[in-house]
């Protein structure tokens, strides 16, 4: 069991106001993606740009699974390199281009979201800060609501940026299931953050204890998520970890049994038998036997005790270990 108290910590009382903050987000902005969707329609825009970095990037790629499974609108994500450092021809004058940074201060992301505005096309910026470089970019403005960040990972902002493009998707596809869908997700991150699941996460801890390699595997939704786990186990945490698409991970990687001593597959509720194959096949390829740990994975996940953490445990075993999540 781990012991220390988090609960003083900044990132800890940020990942609890989530809740709250994604009600706000969702009260203060949909009108505004509901009318910035209005334009989008009349204009007949059928492609979607997503452009971030970091865990901006990774709650877009959140918004292109969206955007591709609930919208008609192919939808790509941003080499800002094409524009800023290669002088790419892009045209992005029919283009919904949608930029994020926390911080605000992203000049790559300002630079593609200027070309589109010049361009004719429609940008959108979205940031955290409201003093900031891209604020002065782009046809419409669109702020996370957060509030002053302090901690030293985006645990709010994250959440904020994937709600805000998940709104997109939903008013895009003029389905208001999807719409009621996300306006859930106040409530199911709420019960994901109870006590008892904080104190299940405390006994999970151990076997990450001293891992030198996380492998992380996912696909669709899952392997979105799965690239911000691995960048919050090594920012936080300072543990090698790697995300790999469930699909991509036999083409090579599996033949590395470094990266086989740690790892999470991430199970969306449509899961195929693919994931539990792929579980069997690390386990055959570094060891006879893999003690398998099932745990179940929220809509919200907690980022605290130096990994992040999405676990309804249910039983532990000791490492070496493949963890399997399921929603």
């Amino acid at each position: 069991m781990y012991e220390d108290d988090v609960s003083k910590s900044n990132m800890w009382r940020e990942v609890h106001e989530q809740p709250e903050i994604i009600r706000h987000v969702i009260d203060v902005n949909l009108p505004i993606i509901e009318n910035i969707c209005k334009e989008v329609d009349n204009r007949n825009i059928s492609k979607v740009l997503l452009v971030g970095r970091g865990s901006s990037e990774h709650a877009l790629l959140v918004g292109k699974y969206a955007f591709e499974i609930y919208t008609d609108k192919l939808t790509s994500m941003a080499y800002p390199s094409i524009i800023t450092l290669l002088d790419g021809k892009l045209d992005l004058s029919d283009v919904l281009t949608i930029g994020v940074s926390q911080c605000g201060e992203a000049k790559d992301v300002y630079t593609v979201l200027e070309k589109c505005q010049n361009q004719g096309g429609i940008a959108v910026s979205v940031t955290n800060e409201h003093e900031c470089l891209m604020r002065n970019v782009g046809n419409y403005y669109i702020n996370c609501e957060c509030g002053k960040e302090t901690s030293f990972t985006a645990a709010k902002s994250y959440m904020s940026q994937m709600v805000i493009t998940l709104l997109f998707a939903a008013v895009l596809s003029h389905d208001e299931k999807v719409l009621e869908q996300i306006k859930k997700a106040p409530d199911i991150i709420e019960q994901s953050l109870c006590k008892n699941i904080e104190e299940q996460v405390k006994k999970s801890v151990p076997l990450f204890r001293n891992v030198q390699d996380i492998l992380l595997l996912g696909r669709g939704f899952s392997y979105a998520v799965a690239n911000e786990t691995e960048l919050k186990i090594m920012e936080a945490s300072y543990t090698n970890a790697k995300a790999y698409s469930s699909c991509d991970y036999p083409h090579g990687p599996i033949r590395n049994p470094w990266m086989c001593h740690h790892v999470c597959c991430y199970h969306p509720c449509t899961a195929s038998t693919e994931a539990d194959r792929i579980i069997c096949r690390v386990g055959q390829r570094v060891y006879s036997l893999f003690p398998l740990i099932k745990l179940h994975v929220s809509f919200s996940f907690i980022r605290l005790y130096g990994f992040p953490a999405f676990f309804f445990l249910q039983h532990c075993t000791t490492p070496p270990f493949v963890v399997s999540l399921f929603s």
